[in-house]
């Protein structure tokens, strides 16, 4: 596995090179829960949430959006994948559309941020020692969060092993988070989460430069959910294993099915059902999904 200059691998991605060399090249984004096996990335890639690419040559410049299955196929430059995609054949590889300007600068926004991170966190090892960059403990301090805040924990909270809780996150009374679960509040903050969560094991809690994360009581998250700011979550939230929600208010007693994926800046209203697998991307799509 080689990985290229100023490229960054966030919380629970996964990277494997079993029947062949996977090489990654230089400014590349790989972000939470991704998944990237056997491959060959060029520069200036990002990868989403929970996409999965595996056998394949990714062309400089491309994004491979949320919960994309990419596999077997190469990637022309600059293309960019829909959420929720399965690319799997050459014809499907080559009528993804090229990538606009918007999504360039999002992506070097990205890049910018996580660059600074690789040199505030060496700082706190260098200082600190390897303690400071597991378990709780406050964010380093950065351009954009100069402070360091410790991160609140009501009573009774139950951490499992190699969970990494950063910054200002504030977890509500009898809360218990499950083992490889990351709530880091180093870029947006805070993240608030009320009593009585369940949390599931390596889900990743985030948030964009200058947004929060808020969510309400009695929350049941599975495993290897995204949770991403700009984010508001009523009370009573059920979200299965594998979903995603990211730039989204959400209203009381909402679930979200296995590996349904909410993206965008839509209203999920009281009582709403997201299918299985669905992708959410609209208001409409939105207005018209089932509820309680």
């Amino acid at each position: 596995i080689s990985l290229g200059d100023v490229t960054n691998c966030q919380d629970n991605a996964y990277l494997l090179a079993d029947t062949a060399h996977l090489r990654v090249g230089n400014r590349v984004s790989i972000a939470h829960q991704a998944v990237i096996e056997n491959s060959v990335v060029g520069d200036f890639t990002f990868f989403g949430f929970r996409s999965r690419v595996r056998n394949s040559v990714i062309g400089p410049g491309c994004m491979v959006m949320h919960s994309t299955t990419v596999e077997g196929v190469t990637l022309p430059p600059r293309r960019i994948t829909p959420a929720g995609a399965t690319i799997t054949t050459q014809e499907a590889a080559d009528a993804l559309p090229e990538l606009g300007e918007p999504q360039e600068q999002f992506h070097s926004e990205v890049l910018s941020v996580n660059e600074e991170f690789a040199g505030a966190y060496s700082r706190f090892y260098h200082e600190a020692g390897a303690a400071a960059l597991v378990g709780v403990g406050p964010n380093p301090p950065t351009s954009f969060n100069p402070r360091p805040v410790q991160p609140t924990l009501g009573d009774g909270v139950r951490l499992a092993e190699m969970v990494r809780i950063v910054g200002d996150v504030r977890l509500g009374d009898r809360c218990r988070v499950n083992q490889r679960t990351a709530l880091r509040a180093d870029e947006g903050t805070p993240i608030i989460v009320g009593r009585n969560a369940r949390i599931g094991g390596r889900v990743t809690f985030h948030a964009l430069l200058g947004t929060s994360v808020t969510v309400g009581n009695s929350a049941w998250i599975g495993d290897e959910c995204v949770l991403h700011g700009p984010l508001q979550v009523g009370h009573n939230l059920v979200c299965e294993d594998g979903a995603i929600l990211f730039r989204a208010s959400v209203e009381d007693h909402v679930t979200i099915r296995s590996g349904a994926t909410v993206i965008g800046d839509i209203l999920l209203r009281e009582g709403a059902i997201v299918p299985e697998g669905a992708v959410i991307e609209t208001q409409a799509q939105a207005d018209a999904l089932p509820t309680r």
